[in-house]
């Protein structure tokens, strides 16, 4: 931010100005060097203050975009199931021609061209198979009125996107609790006069099963706090977290979006398919590197969730399919032959990286939001869709990066005690930001 401030220099906001009119003979560019230790430092400032040719920018991420598309359609890509009934009536001319098997076999007439015919018409049994739930479980649209789905035989399978998965902690139902029980004595001694005297133990509870916590009541509080209370769903135990083992993170629910015959776009969470959960799984393509460096097992900033979860590599803070779908995008990017162009792309691509980690705990509001400055897990956590965001993130960012016009900032990494980039007599000032030791760990919270 100050090679951001020596850039204003040359022009500086109107308001400041007027505010501070002695200051409007000394209006021109300033020279800035900035120094870190740190990579991650380095790479954000020297992007945020270095001019890049933003339309050159624009047609490498053009390009990418078209070579990770397939991947990321079919690594996001599921399905919306429509009754075949009222406005999907498979003898609708307009539905007919969007099936790949419209009734009777025939060729239809296709108003919309050969490249649209992407849905398919389904039998309930089939829709079940895929889904690996009834449709009775399905969202009800308001659209449906009063329709039984449950007597719906055909169904319309259309084309939708996942726009994020939700994963939940899944803990084992075996613990101790604590209980009072009555010694038999009666106390003859302060406010507890005349009372029963009791006595606490500790004793084994649980019925042994998993307990997948989004979808266990809740006593009080959000499943994301520490402090909440749940109960098992078959024992009817009531728990916190922190006494129960810790077994894995599941994927169990899906925010799809799809657009109908109305050609209106339309969102909605529901439980996660067979399909959607198989592609959640899925591992990094041969060939494209990801970072799985160890990591220094006493950390600080592991103990905040990361270490119970078996966190032991760079790499395990992301799903599978997150490390996939990053790790084949950084393949392309890296490919720029241009480094300024290349330099600019990592930072719309580094942009993500914690968003489209294992870090993106789910608030109540339900948006995803990593804790700033640590390696906090959550209970709950917001797997983003990486090509959509990536694509979001890289068009904001080159509305930023277009607004950097001026050559004379510097950033270099190394000890700043040694910048061998200086004459003597060639600085005018310094401005030195100290570290903040152990208040925060700046090493840890920058490893993704």
């Amino acid at each position: 931010m100050t090679g951001v401030a020596a850039q204003m220099c040359a022009n500086p906001p109107a308001d400041l100005l007027e505010q501070f009119p002695e200051l409007k003979e000394r209006v021109g560019p300033r020279a800035c060097i900035l120094n870190d230790l740190s990579p991650a430092a380095c790479h954000i400032a020297y992007n945020y203050n270095t001019p890049v040719d933003v339309d050159a920018l624009r047609q490498e991420f053009e390009r990418i975009k078209a070579a990770v598309k397939d991947e990321f359609d079919w690594l996001y890509g599921t399905d919306h199931y429509e009754p075949a009934v009222g406005l999907y009536d498979p003898a609708s001319a307009d539905l007919a021609s969007r099936l790949k098997n419209p009734p009777g076999g025939g060729s239809m007439h296709t108003l919309l061209g050969g490249e649209e015919r992407t849905w398919e018409l389904l039998t309930k049994n089939e829709v079940e198979a895929r889904l690996g739930f009834p449709v009775t479980e399905l969202p009800r649209d308001k659209e449906w009125g009063d329709l039984d789905v449950a007597k719906v035989k055909q169904w319309v399978c259309i084309p939708a996107t996942l726009q994020y998965t939700i994963w939940s902690d899944v803990y084992r139902c075996e613990g101790f609790v604590t209980i009072e029980e009555p010694t038999g004595k009666i106390s003859t001694r302060g406010k507890n006069a005349g009372k029963s005297v009791m006595s606490k133990k500790r004793v084994a509870r649980g019925c042994g099963k998993d307990i997948v916590l989004k979808n266990a009541s809740l006593v009080h509080g959000h499943d994301d706090r520490q402090g909440s209370t749940f109960t098992c769903p078959y024992c009817n135990t009531t728990w916190q977290k922190s006494p129960l083992p810790w077994l894995r993170s599941d994927p169990v629910e899906s925010y799809v979006s799809w657009c109908g015959l109305d050609r209106h776009a339309r969102n909605y969470m529901r439980r996660i398919s067979l399909k959607e959960a198989e592609l959640a799984l899925k591992e990094p393509k041969s060939g494209d590197w990801f970072p799985a460096d160890e990591l220094y097992e006493n950390s600080e900033l592991l103990t905040m969730g990361a270490g119970k979860r078996g966190i032991k590599r760079v790499s395990n803070f992301y799903f599978p399919r997150q490390l996939r779908s990053l790790a084949h995008l950084f393949s392309f990017i890296e490919s720029i032959g241009d480094q300024c162009l290349r330099k600019a792309s990592l930072f719309c691509f580094t942009a993500i990286a914690l968003k489209c980690s294992r870090l993106n705990r789910l608030r109540p509001s339900g948006v995803g939001d990593p804790l700033t400055g640590t390696l906090y897990i959550g209970s709950l956590i917001r797997e983003e869709n990486v090509g959509e965001t990536w694509q979001r993130r890289t068009e904001v960012a080159m509305e930023t990066l277009a607004s950097v016009k001026s050559k004379a900032v510097w950033v270099c990494q190394g000890d700043a005690a040694k910048p061998s980039l200086l004459k003597d007599s060639s600085v005018d000032f310094v401005f030195a930001d100290p570290p903040f030791g152990g208040n925060i760990f700046y090493a840890d919270a920058s490893l993704l």
